[in-house]
């Protein structure tokens, strides 16, 4: 049978968080790269309306049905 020799990626699954930079253009695209998910600060409380602006994120990831 022998020894089967496991990478970390193999054994453990962290997920991979995107941070920084993250905006309503480029968000479907750090998805695309394998993003698990994204912190999204400055996108959504610099906007004029944070709530629509968090949609708009949310609906630009794929993320809302």
């Amino acid at each position: 049978m022998g020894i089967r020799w496991l990478t970390l990626d193999q054994i453990c699954f962290p997920p991979l968080v995107a941070i920084g930079g993250i905006h309503p253009d480029n968000v479907a695209s750090i998805f695309q790269a394998g993003a698990d998910s994204v912190a999204v600060i400055s996108a959504i409380v610099s906007a004029d309306d944070p709530e629509r602006a968090a949609r708009e994120l949310l609906e630009k990831s794929g993320e809302l049905h």
